[in-house]
């Protein structure tokens, strides 16, 4: 079996802190590496929604790498399953957590996460990366929701976003070498959020 501090390079403390929650209502805070971090507690699971792998992609950092989350005081609030990476809505092949017809917010560089209560055990952890063309989607669609597979298969779940269509593949090296590789940055956005923590 993979467990995050094998497979991932999430450190195993920040996994065990998180699936300690409460029982009922919302989730005690749990110590991770940097901030602290407060889940809720649903269907016998700690949930964690919206936490963010990386730092916005606005500004300076539009089409640019990835880069690490500034550190954080306080406590994250992990409870927002709505961020969607900008697109035009496709009812055809996609599920959205709301009724919006256009998604512009690209601070959406978050994941999620269900997992089930700390017990000391090391569990496997599962992965998911939406599909959508490159152009549609989100690790937010109630369909990929975590709870059933974290408690049926006994593991972790976690669900990511990425960056989509223009801001996510376009290559703009050739204009300004300083772009070089943004055309990848959608898989860029992939694998930080593979090795956050």
């Amino acid at each position: 079996m993979v467990t995050f501090a094998r497979s991932l390079a999430l450190p195993a403390a920040f996994l065990l802190a998180m699936t300690s929650c409460a029982a009922a209502g919302p989730a005690a805070p749990a110590a991770c590496s940097a901030p602290r971090t407060e889940g809720i507690a649903e269907h016998g699971l700690c949930v964690y929604k919206g936490i963010p792998y990386a730092a916005p992609p606005v500004g300076d950092l539009r089409f640019r790498p990835p880069q690490p989350v500034a550190r954080r005081t306080g406590t994250l609030k992990a409870d927002d399953g709505s961020r969607v990476c900008p697109q035009f809505r496709d009812d055809t092949s996609e599920q959205y957590p709301d009724k919006r017809q256009v998604y512009a917010d690209e601070d959406c560089l978050t994941l999620n996460i269900w997992a089930p209560r700390n017990d000391g055990r090391e569990r496997p952890v599962i992965v998911f990366i939406h599909g959508g063309a490159a152009r549609f989607g989100t690790a937010n669609e109630p369909r990929y929701a975590g709870d059933r597979l974290a408690s049926k298969g006994d593991a972790v779940v976690v669900t990511l976003n990425y960056r989509l269509g223009v801001l996510g593949w376009t290559e703009l090296g050739g204009m300004d070498s300083a772009y070089a590789g943004s055309g990848n940055n959608g898989l860029r956005d992939q694998m930080m959020a593979l090795t956050w923590g």
